[in-house]
């Protein structure tokens, strides 16, 4: 009823492997210029990344700040109960 499809190519060959092979050239030379900057400039990495940490920090609880949604809007069984 069904007929096998056999297929021609290498099993070892997936789509990563192909572009990780063309694209080698350009991506050691992306690591060479990232590990001379790095190196020339420590001080201004380990700052960039401090203040990146930071202001991440500081907009998650400000202007990203989701409202709390409306008392009627959340099902009852998630309501917290108050004590008369």
């Amino acid at each position: 009823m069904f007929k096998k499809i056999t297929s021609k190519r290498d099993p070892g060959a997936s789509l990563v492997t192909e572009l990780s092979r063309e694209l080698a050239p350009q991506f050691d030379h992306l690591k060479t210029i990232f590990r001379r900057l790095a190196a020339s400039y420590p001080r201004l990495l380990y700052w960039l990344m401090v203040i990146l940490l930071v202001s991440s920090a500081i907009l998650c609880f400000t202007i990203f700040r989701r409202p709390d949604p409306p008392a009627d809007k959340i099902p009852a069984l998630f309501q917290k109960k108050r004590k008369p």
